[in-house]
């Protein structure tokens, strides 16, 4: 208990949670392709579950466990993300208001202790600790909806799910069996996003 509390503390209080998802990772309805790995569990973040079958979100490029029982799952969330949730929802927004009225983006130095942080990714921090506390309702009620598509299209849910998570917490709490096997490969789709946005 003590180790998610700080986790979500310095997930919330350096840097901005919404470094952790894509904005491709938003979209409701992508195509999907199976594959396998020939890596058994998660190097990234040492988990123990054999992670060799998974999917493809053709979209942003990300993978996802295959995992049977999503729906289950997603019924389940369903059901308890209107309690469960609140509370880490309620203490990250606290986090973000108190950072936004003390200007700490701008005096507070960077999770390694650097005190040279350059103003335009201050500012960059501050404006998206601004827009995610504007958008904390919407991404609530966005958990909700998630958990509900995914007893229809388990693959679809669980990935928005995630996302709206991430989004909110820093990293994935209730639900880290819908994150991506590798998040590496965010910020590759946060690359290939910012790619496709120039040349449209």
């Amino acid at each position: 208990m003590c180790e998610t509390v700080y986790m979500m503390t310095r997930n919330c209080w350096y840097g901005s949670s919404l470094d952790q998802v894509s904005p491709l990772e938003f979209n409701p309805c992508n195509s999907w392709e199976e594959g396998e790995s020939t890596l058994h569990g998660n190097p990234f973040t040492n988990n123990l579950f054999d992670e060799q079958r998974y999917v493809q979100d053709r979209t942003s490029g990300i993978r996802y466990s295959k995992g049977s029982g999503k729906r289950a799952d997603c019924l389940a969330l369903a059901v308890v993300t209107p309690i469960v949730q609140l509370l880490p929802i309620a203490y990250a927004t606290v986090i973000r208001i108190i950072k936004l009225v003390t200007f700490a983006h701008f005096w507070m130095p960077s999770p390694e202790g650097n005190w040279q942080v350059p103003l335009t990714k201050r500012l960059s921090h501050f404006g998206k600790d601004l827009l995610l506390l504007a958008l904390t309702p919407i991404l609530l009620v966005g958990l909700e909806l998630s958990a509900i598509y995914g007893c229809i299209a388990s693959h679809h849910g669980a990935k928005l799910y995630s996302a709206c998570e991430r989004a909110l917490l820093g990293y994935s709490a209730f639900a880290p069996c819908f994150s991506p096997i590798y998040p590496g490969e965010i910020a590759v789709a946060i690359d290939r996003n910012n790619y496709l946005q120039e040349f449209r």
